[in-house]
């Protein structure tokens, strides 16, 4: 007897409530958009894998100006990269590196 049709159980993952760090959002709120340069309206726009109402670490955060985070949020994150030319990965890991060796404890 084939048991082809038998559905397998996926396996159970282990998910844990997203990192907070109010120090390095407002860090990031002091830097130019990094899509249009602007100085104005700065927000933490949170970038990275997430599910249904999920939020990602605040450490997956860069700095877009309140215009360019509703373009983000219209276009999607791959479009709106190639648009301006933006390499998440990379800029998110530069500002945690300066962040943590500069700024950690100090806010």
């Amino acid at each position: 007897m084939s048991t082809a049709w038998m559905v397998r159980p996926k396996p159970l993952t282990i998910t844990r409530p997203p990192i907070k760090c109010p120090a390095y959002l407002r860090f990031i709120r002091t830097l130019p958009c990094c899509a249009c340069g602007s100085t104005l309206r700065i927000e933490a726009a949170h970038i990275g894998p997430r599910g249904l109402g999920q939020k990602v670490d605040d450490k997956n955060a860069l700095p877009l100006c309140f215009w360019c985070h509703r373009e983000l949020h219209e276009v999607g994150p791959v479009e709106f990269a190639t648009k301006y030319g933006v390499d998440f990965p990379a800029l998110i890991a530069k500002w945690n590196h300066f962040y943590e060796s500069n700024l950690r404890g100090t806010w």
